[in-house]
């Protein structure tokens, strides 16, 4: 009928078209249920939560769309006997959304700080030396002289990383300690010991070995 008083569900609808706002992008940014935004439109208000949330979320319905929610309340709901009733303890919604922006800050800096310290981590992982892994027995920085053309070498490594010795894998024991046979050529030897670690990382030590084959008479 011309004239007559809209009610809050055709308000809300028309606010929506003018600011083309949906239902959807409304509950997103009011924090609202979808049922209930829908609810608002459709006037059901018996089937909507009691006053004081109701209140609650007619204000912050109106801090979003630009209207004073206060007033709408006082004009629309407050007196109507469609809306359900509570006990005057309840805490209104408001305040939900007060402590969840207060605490956004909170969790932000929270996130950075978590970040921050996995970086670290990550870099003292990354750029730490692989080669303190392993130790060698009897394989110093000195040129070793040996006059057998087969040498065993000894040693421990950590159980994380893998063991190559001149490109042949090695597998240490349970407690992390190793032997492995290497073929000698007369003259100056390179044994390579490479270790391999988590994200590709490798470390690689190299020592030296002098065979002086000894002529039998």
């Amino acid at each position: 009928m011309e004239g007559e008083e809209k009610t809050f569900g055709q308000m809300l609808t028309d606010t929506l078209a003018a600011k083309g706002y949906s239902a959807e992008r409304l509950a997103a940014e009011t924090g609202i249920s979808d049922r209930f935004i829908n609810l608002f439109l459709e006037d059901r208000m018996s089937e909507l939560p009691p006053s004081p949330y109701l209140h609650g979320y007619i204000v912050r319905i109106g801090e979003i769309l630009g209207f004073d929610g206060e007033r709408v309340w006082q004009t629309h709901f407050k007196d109507r006997r469609e809306v359900r009733r509570s006990g005057a303890r309840d805490i209104l919604p408001q305040n939900r959304f007060a402590l969840t922006r207060m605490n956004m800050p909170i969790a932000a800096i929270a996130i950075l700080i978590v970040v921050a310290v996995g970086y670290i981590l990550f870099r003292t992982y990354v750029s730490s030396d692989l080669t303190r892994g392993l130790t060698l027995e009897g394989l110093g920085d000195e040129t070793l002289v040996v006059e057998s053309p087969a040498l065993v070498v000894r040693g421990a490594v950590d159980g994380n990383l893998k063991l190559t010795v001149n490109d042949t894998d090695v597998y240490p024991g349970r407690d992390g300690t190793f032997s492995h046979s290497v073929s000698l050529s007369p003259g100056m030897n390179a044994v390579v010991f490479e270790l391999e670690g988590l994200l590709g990382r490798t470390g690689k030590v190299v020592k030296y070995v002098f065979f002086r084959s000894v002529t039998q008479n």
